[in-house]
């Protein structure tokens, strides 16, 4: 490993991995969000057009 030719203590390998941990758990969480708004703004646009479907066969029921 890149530590041991660099002969860093455990101590600061440690450091480095529970940043790296933490960072990556950041993204993550950022990623997981995006997601979610995503789904939210998808479920949305499949109701509006439900919504639509729903007005058009009526609209034809009644006019047509």
């Amino acid at each position: 490993m890149e530590f041991e030719n660099w002969q860093v203590s455990s101590t600061m390998r440690e450091l480095v991995r529970q940043e790296n941990v933490k960072h990556e758990l950041s993204l993550l969480a950022a990623q997981q969000e995006k997601v979610r708004k995503y789904q939210v703004y998808y479920v949305k646009t499949i109701e509006l057009l439900y919504f639509f479907y729903i007005c058009c066969y009526i609209i034809s029921f009644f006019f047509f």
